[in-house]
């Protein structure tokens, strides 16, 4: 497939740990919407995880190459309307078999878009970290906090609230979380995913959104690890599925 007058814009704003982004959203400027039906607006991801300082690769796939292999357990959510990003219907979050949204002061009780634009539950891979909004962010990080109570705090991380020493005689296993979506749909987010491990310390991998008009929670690539997801936007539907994304940088 040849392609001409491609548009590449930049991103103002505070530099992070990625080497650059390729807009995949669904403003009109973005790489998918460039190349339309020339990829039948459809294109897939599979992100490795971060881990020993390696920088991770992916492979990005456009049009009909664009999918599952066969026997993967594959799961598929609506897109909710919207011009620019990619928001999904988010109903509750549960960690140690435990769901949350119970817990949530009444103002904070829904992951819906406001009339205003702010809240709402946001898929982003050009986020490196998930954020979630106050107060609902006290709410998900206190169960967690509590469970590595036994351990002394570490306030020198720049990017994590709640960090953790690691003690040489005990080690104890790292949780997971699940996201509940719409029509029953689950993804987990690992242990791995969910708590990054960095030798002499780890951090709970969940960064605080302070701005009111920002989404409710925002899902960064950190959480995509390991899932190969997959956009198809004649259909307004992303799709996901367990893979190990390791093979992708060897």
């Amino acid at each position: 497939m040849a392609q001409e007058n491609f548009n590449f814009g930049t991103v103002p704003g505070k530099v992070n740990q990625i080497a650059g982004i390729i807009g995949l959203g669904l403003g009109p400027r973005s790489l998918i919407r460039q190349l339309g039906e020339r990829v039948q607006n459809r294109f897939s991801h599979c992100l490795q995880p971060w881990y020993h300082g390696k920088v991770p690769s992916t492979d990005l796939v456009f049009g009909s190459d664009a999918g599952f292999r066969d026997g993967q357990q594959v799961s598929t959510l609506p897109l909710i309307n919207h011009p620019l990003h990619y928001y999904l219907k988010l109903e509750d979050i549960s960690i140690f078999g435990e769901k949350l949204r119970q817990t949530f002061p009444p103002e904070a009780s829904s992951f819906d878009i406001r009339q205003d634009g702010s809240g709402g539950c946001l898929i982003d891979i050009g986020s490196p970290y998930t954020s979630i909004q106050h107060p609902i962010f006290e709410h998900v990080i206190f169960p967690l906090a509590a469970y590595f109570s036994r351990y002394e705090l570490y306030d020198k991380n720049p990017d994590f609230h709640y960090c953790f020493k690691r003690k040489p005689e005990e080690n104890l296993p790292f949780p997971s979380m699940i996201l509940h979506f719409a029509n029953g749909v689950d993804l987990e987010i690992g242990p791995d995913e969910l708590i990054m491990d960095l030798n002499e310390y780890f951090c709970i991998a969940i960064r605080p959104q302070l701005e009111p008009r920002a989404p409710t929670i925002t899902i960064g690539n950190q959480w995509h690890a390991n899932y190969r997801f997959v956009y198809d936007l004649n259909a307004m539907t992303v799709s996901f599925a367990k893979e190990n994304c390791d093979h992708f940088g060897q």
